[in-house]
């Protein structure tokens, strides 16, 4: 197979700077190591490449003084140390390193969130970027191979995944022993190192109750129950195979909606073969009863890494209600939201009604969005509903508070809540609060009329409204205020 070039590997370059830290997380075996080589090798510059598990590297840096390090890296530009999380005080000593030796960069890799980033979070915080390497994407694989092959190889990436070393072997008996090996000698080694734990077969017994219960939600007091443990020593394990990249939890979306589930969680595997190795399920799928969960796990980790590699900083939850409707993945970005659900076959998923009315919106699906038997919902519009800006409509909320200068604000509260601002000629962004969400709102007002006599205040505004960055109406407002003790004062 050719090489397989990596999405990150051209990102970590650029982010490469003098007296700046560039830090890579990612499970063992997804490829780290190789990358760093290319991009030390590639660097313009003098390199220094160092191996946080070797002896002699503890060594050089054990002394912890400017001068040592002085000597050490003369003439250095770039210094890179890979699986840096075994270097007793790594942080305080890249922070002497980035600060005091003029002009040199460092790029530093590990295997664990809990120990690299806790080691060098604090010390280089302004100093640092991170990023987190994931098994190979399908993005990635596919620079090697056509489309009919992605389909042909489909069943083998959900049963045994994307870890590189597993995508080149072509025999499946060697990619099996391989995953076994994962697990048996890195996996469970680096959770009882990172936390001093001793209960191996503790973790390895959660692990497999989390295999068998993919894409469901999970009870801790349950998992708890079965495993002999407290719900706190369940959450603490769950936590540490988080930060080795084993597991990931997506939590609940929510709206607000009373009848949506906000508390439970759903955990998935960052990689099928090892979710596979953990229960010893490598049988092919016409045999198996859990190609939806496969699917589903395969599905939503694609999404995840596209998120990584491409810098795109979405939220991931999922969404259901206590009657079940449910979505199995939603997307939430600074100015989208993106509703998933994952059928293996070629049932067409209908959107449910009830997150149709949590979120105030319409679902556009265009073609059918699919993608191996994927259907997208793949674009969510807030609904816009047609309004007479001559209708009365009461009960919804109650205007408590008019604030007159050269422009006019508004408050609303109740069962809507929304502060106004309005300025002639001026756009003025605001959040307009419902019982089902929240939404986006801006209002260019392009008439503003203010007038007081003796009777009171008569006020109208003209305005353009905008939701979720798109033009709804044109709108207009218009407040009477008269005092209370006037002959023919109304509400």
């Amino acid at each position: 197979m050719e090489t397989v070039n990596r999405i990150l590997q051209e990102k970590i370059t650029a982010r490469i700077a003098p007296n700046k830290a560039v830090l890579i997380f990612g499970a063992r075996r997804v490829g780290k190591t190789v990358m760093m080589r290319k991009i030390v090798d590639n660097y313009s510059g003098r390199t220094m490449m160092l191996n946080g598990e070797d002896y002699d590297t503890l060594a050089l840096l054990e002394n912890r003084s400017i001068a040592n390090y002085r000597h050490l890296l003369d003439g250095i530009d770039l210094l890179a140390i890979d699986e840096a999380q075994n270097i007793p005080q790594i942080g305080s000593i890249l922070k002497l390193i980035v600060d005091e030796i003029p002009g040199i960069s460092v790029l530093a890799s590990g295997s664990s969130s809990f120990d690299l980033l806790n080691k060098t979070g604090e010390p280089l915080v302004g100093r640092s970027t991170q990023f987190l390497l994931t098994p190979f994407s399908q993005r990635e694989i596919a620079q090697t191979e056509t489309a009919l092959e992605t389909r042909q190889n489909l069943e083998a990436r959900l049963i045994y995944g994307s870890y590189p070393e597993v995508v080149m072997m072509e025999n499946y008996e060697r990619k099996t022993d391989y995953l076994r090996d994962i697990v048996g000698a890195y996996l469970l080694k680096d959770i009882l190192a990172i936390d001093g734990l001793k209960n191996s077969s503790k973790m390895r017994d959660l692990l497999r109750l989390i295999a068998f219960q993919l894409g469901s939600e999970v009870s801790y007091e349950e998992l708890g129950k079965q495993l002999g443990m407290s719900k706190t020593t369940v959450e603490k394990y769950l936590d540490l195979l988080e930060k080795v990249f084993v597991i990931y939890r997506l939590g609940a979306y929510s709206r607000n909606l009373r009848k949506e589930v906000t508390k439970a969680g759903k955990w998935y595997f960052y990689d099928n073969g090892i979710r596979n190795a953990i229960i010893g399920a490598f049988s092919p799928l016409a045999i198996r009863q859990d190609v939806g969960a496969l699917w589903e796990n395969y599905i939503i980790g694609e999404r995840r890494k596209a998120n990584f590699n491409e810098g795109l900083h979405r939220e991931f939850y999922f969404w259901r209600t206590y009657d079940k409707q449910e979505i199995d993945l939603i997307e939430e970005s600074a100015d989208s939201l993106t509703a998933l659900e994952f059928k293996w076959g070629n049932k067409m998923p209908a959107a449910p009604k009830a997150f149709q009315e949590a979120i105030l919106c319409r679902v556009s699906c265009g073609k059918s969005g699919e993608l191996f038997g994927v259907r997208i919902i793949n674009k969510l519009r807030i609904w816009k509903q047609n309004y007479n800006p001559n209708s009365n409509i009461r009960g919804l909320s109650k205007i408590n508070r008019v604030v007159l200068t050269n422009s006019m604000e508004v408050r609303k509260k109740g069962v809507v809540n929304v502060h106004m601002v309005f300025e002639q000629g001026k756009k003025n962004m605001t959040y307009y609060t419902t019982p089902y969400g929240t939404i986006e709102m801006g209002i260019a007002a392009t008439n503003l009329n203010l007038q007081e006599s003796d009777g009171g205040l008569d006020m109208k505004v003209d305005y353009a409204l905008d939701m979720n960055q798109e033009h709804v109406a044109d709108c207009y407002l218009a407040i009477k205020a008269q005092p209370k003790d006037c002959k023919n004062f109304t509400i």
